[in-house]
């Protein structure tokens, strides 16, 4: 299971995603974050019946420039 974890420059907030467990957390800091997901993963796993033996995170960074 991958989460995807972004950061919300407008908001201030890093977002998890994750859609194969339905989560869709945000917190102030990335620690935080990380301890949210790790504790709801096994909580919706087992409301959708999915194997949850392993959650990969992937932080994903973009910076866009304009001229």
């Amino acid at each position: 299971n991958i989460v995807n974890i972004l950061w919300d420059d407008e908001a201030k907030v890093y977002i998890a995603i994750c859609d194969t467990l339905g989560i869709s957390l945000e917190a102030e800091n990335y620690d935080e974050l990380l301890q949210k997901v790790i504790k709801a993963a096994p909580e919706m796993a087992e409301l959708k019946s999915v194997e949850c033996s392993d959650l990969m995170f992937c932080t994903v960074t973009r910076q866009y420039n304009f001229a």
